[in-house]
């Protein structure tokens, strides 16, 4: 009767994963920047445009340089997410000195926090304005209080994307593993997200300059967006569907081995297939995965077709 139940339930969990491959797909979504601002070079560190429209990434020969800080917040993302794409999107508005073919734009890990104050450049606003209280500048961390180790931001040495931008208006993209790696470990750490800096070489010809929109533009399609792609694993992650040890049953489950094996699917599906001595009993609440809705609820006592996607899209992203 039980293995009935087993391979019944099994059915269901087929069906499930052929014909609505979205348990077990991923999903891709876009976000804005939670903050983002300006550094302009200046050795009082008085300049911010922490509201302003645009941000800049330049070399100047008056003036010094323009290094751009973003950061976006990923708690939104569900418990146990894992991103395997991104790709950073920004809107060029104006360049000057660059040429067609580009010259690299870097961005780099930021080390230590920074922030965003009430400061507004206005237009063209590529010599920055008085810093507000808050504001990141080239000296501070945020104006007022704390400054960087080093003057002009502090960030890992080693770029986490690159590429050309050139003279054109529109798009510049940057994506790379590095970019993944620096998400995910923002995703295990959120006290360590700092987010980016935008950092551009001394151009050849000694002066070069990009003004890009930032999350304050007018136009929100040309706000900075990072689009990710990432796959579930869980409230607990992928060890959410490690319920039980190889060779596993419902009368000796034993315990969770740090795998995935078909034996957490078969005694999944056994107990939730007979949901007997529920709520709350064990070994019947092993398939209490979730609560209603999903998506990282805690448990609630009760078996509903919420447990059984869950589960699904656990055992489905693997360990």
């Amino acid at each position: 009767m039980k293995q009935a139940a087993a391979w019944a339930g099994l059915a269901v969990v087929s069906v499930l994963v052929v014909s609505s491959g979205a348990l077990a797909q991923p999903t891709t979504e876009t976000l804005g920047p939670d903050r983002d601002n300006t550094l302009y070079e200046d050795p009082q560190g008085s300049l911010s445009s922490g509201a302003g429209e645009n941000l800049y990434v330049a070399h100047r020969r008056v003036g010094g340089e323009r290094r751009a800080v973003l950061r976006f917040d990923l708690a939104g993302l569900p418990e146990g997410a894992t991103i395997t794409a991104a790709t950073l999107t920004l809107t060029q508005s104006l360049s000057s000195n660059a040429p067609e073919e580009g010259l690299p734009v870097r961005l780099h890990r930021l080390t230590a926090d920074w922030g965003e104050g009430a400061s507004n450049a206005g237009e063209p606003g590529g010599s920055g304005t008085a810093a507000e209280p808050g504001d990141a500048t080239w000296i501070h961390r945020f104006s007022g209080a704390s400054t960087w180790t080093t003057p002009g931001g502090d960030f890992a040495p080693v770029a986490s994307a690159s590429t050309p931008v050139g003279f054109m208006v529109g798009d510049y993209t940057w994506s790379s593993a590095a970019l993944v790696a620096d998400l995910n470990a923002w995703i295990a750490d959120p006290a360590s997200n700092f987010g980016w800096i935008v950092i551009t070489d001394e151009a050849p010809i000694g002066q070069i300059g990009h003004r890009f929109y930032s999350r304050e533009a007018t136009d929100v399609a040309s706000r900075p967006r990072l689009t990710i792609t990432y796959t579930r694993g869980g409230a607990g992650g992928c060890n959410l569907a490690d319920i039980t040890e190889v060779g596993g049953t419902e009368e000796f489950p034993g315990s969770p081995d740090g795998q995935l094996t078909v034996d957490d699917l078969i005694l999944f599906v056994n107990l939730f297939s007979a949901q007997t001595g529920c709520p709350g009993a064990a070994p019947c609440n092993l398939a209490d995965v979730t609560g209603i809705g999903g998506n990282g609820a805690p448990p609630d006592g009760e078996l509903t077709v919420d447990d059984l996607i869950e589960f699904v899209n656990a055992f489905s992203s693997g360990c």
